[in-house]
């Protein structure tokens, strides 16, 4: 028996061995029962019964308007946590870890244009440069392996999960940011000074053609208004600027009463006797739509003064602040990880069944609530995957796309930081062109003629080995996917242990020191 013959057999074996590896930690389809629905009575709640989330028409408002990153005194696991549902998640998640991370990248460069997300990051100071940022992104991953790894064998228990302690230590440096931030925003009345940033350079090549290709898709127009994830606060100037002051004014009484509205009280600015303010009439989530004016038109040729014209707001606000690590821009910094697995798991090369996908979606849900999201808020917590598909679109189309059509100056700052630091990980493979492209082509399925054409020719390789090669292995062939989940976890354990030495060598010592 040849050389060649016994590296053959070898190779068999291994291969054998892993597939039956991979068969027994990664059934092939959740078995769990499961009973589509959920409850709006915490006093209802179970295992096999969860919390429902408020309908998406009302949540988009309400939950940017309520305070996030809630302690839990009484543990970080819920009451309708499912022990073996959520095992199951953790095992589809590290079975498709590879893109899994690829869709964090994405989530990393949709979370820096909503400001509600990018802002804290900023004023954190933890994002400022390629090395910082690298070091940053490296121990989010940790931890994002820690969650999926330290498995639901046994029920997580407070002192001996390192599940517990990565969800307890995370939410704690939110805690200490929102503090801190807060603080500022008393005192100086902002967070981030633009001196902070006005004499800093951006490499806007690569951003100019994804805003091109952005704008020249073929997106349709309702999906291009304004994300509510940038309406401004306080009341906006009309085209006529008409509301030069206004003052605050009660909706109604009582202890649920707790949003203001506002009443114009100057319109000198376009000359007008009165001016009305219309906002929906309810006291809970006022949302101003319109302001409105009338102006005195004088036309010179026909001798005729007092003509009425009125002049209306285009633009969409808030009248309340929206509060630091609200709700909204917690559930936003998990949907993508989240949503986007089930909602396009051909094009991330991921082919889970939909009980499988169930199981995923759960898992994430009960990392939600750790974090500090509360059930109302929680979007993750659907009676059943066809609905989380169907709020997960509207979340997609209504916030993530519009938000997408323009990076303002501190975007592009953060950006450029994120590329930098994702270079020094990836050895330079990874760079802003290739993966601006990765997210049109992947998550909106749109082409992108402007950045393909600044793409180098070792891109242009490896965007044509992703879809014609990696994607259908990936798919197809359990093996490979084994391999290359390896590969990834080793590449970032590597890169880990080389900016933290001995904080990130194993679960219990990650999950309490792998930190930036």
């Amino acid at each position: 028996m040849n050389g060649v013959t016994l590296l053959t057999i070898s190779l068999a074996a291994f291969t054998f061995g892993v597939q039956m590896a991979i068969a027994f930690l990664n059934p092939p389809c959740s078995q769990i029962p499961f009973q589509p629905g959920c409850t709006h009575d915490p006093s209802l709640v179970t295992p096999t019964l969860r919390a429902c989330p408020l309908p998406y028409e009302e949540w988009i408002i309400a939950a940017r308007a309520a305070s996030g990153n809630l302690p839990r005194p009484d543990g970080v696991v819920p009451p309708w946590f499912n022990r073996p549902l959520a095992l199951r998640g953790q095992q589809v998640n590290s079975e498709y870890h590879f893109p899994w991370y690829a869709v964090m990248v994405f989530a990393i460069l949709i979370k820096l244009n909503i400001p509600d997300i990018r802002n804290p990051l900023m004023f954190n100071k933890k994002n400022m440069n390629g090395p910082v940022n690298a070091k940053r992104d490296t121990a989010t991953l940790m931890q994002g392996l820690v969650l999926a790894k330290d498995y639901f064998y046994d029920m997580p228990i407070e002192g001996n999960s390192s599940y517990i302690d990565s969800v307890r230590n995370v939410a704690a440096i939110h805690a200490n940011v929102e503090m801190r931030a807060n603080a500022k925003q008393a005192s100086e009345g902002c967070i981030v000074s633009r001196h902070d940033y006005t004499n800093q350079t951006t490499n806007d090549v690569s951003y100019d053609a994804f805003e091109s290709d952005m704008k020249n898709s073929k997106i349709p127009q309702s999906q291009r208004t304004p994300s509510p994830t940038t309406w401004p606060t306080g009341p906006p100037e009309t085209e006529c600027k008409s509301c030069k002051k206004y003052e605050p004014v009660n909706l109604c009484e009582g202890p649920q009463c707790t949003r203001l509205t506002t009443k114009c009280i100057d319109c000198s600015g376009c000359k007008a006797t009165s001016c009305k303010h219309n906002a929906v009439p309810a006291c809970k989530y006022a949302q101003v739509k319109t302001f409105q004016c009338g102006t005195c038109v004088c036309d010179g040729k026909n001798a005729n003064c007092g003509q009425c014209e009125t002049c209306t707001s285009t633009k969409k606000y808030f009248n309340f602040v929206p509060p630091l690590f609200n709700q909204q821009a917690m559930v936003l910094v998990l949907y993508p990880v989240v949503a986007y697995p089930i909602l396009f798991p051909k094009d991330l090369a991921m082919d889970a069944c939909d009980e499988d996908f169930w199981a995923f979606n759960h898992f994430f849900a009960a990392v939600g609530y750790g974090l500090g999201i509360d059930d109302k808020y929680n979007v993750f917590l659907q009676p059943d995957l066809e609905s989380a598909r169907i709020y997960y679109k509207k979340i997609h189309e209504q916030i993530i796309i519009p938000s997408l059509f323009t990076f303002d100056k501190q975007t592009r700052l953060m950006m450029d930081n994120f590329f930098n630091g994702l270079s020094t990980v990836s050895g330079g493979i990874l760079s802003p062109t290739f993966l601006l492209h990765r997210l049109l082509h992947n998550l909106l399925n749109q082409p992108a003629p402007r950045l393909r054409a600044l793409m180098r020719p070792r891109e242009l390789a490896l965007d044509r080995a992703l879809d014609f090669a990696y994607k259908p292995q990936f798919m197809s062939n359990p093996t490979y996917r084994n391999l290359a989940n390896r590969a990834l976890n080793g590449l970032i354990s590597r890169a880990s242990a080389a900016m933290f030495q001995e904080n990130c060598k194993d679960f219990k010592t990650t999950s309490q020191k792998c930190f930036v």
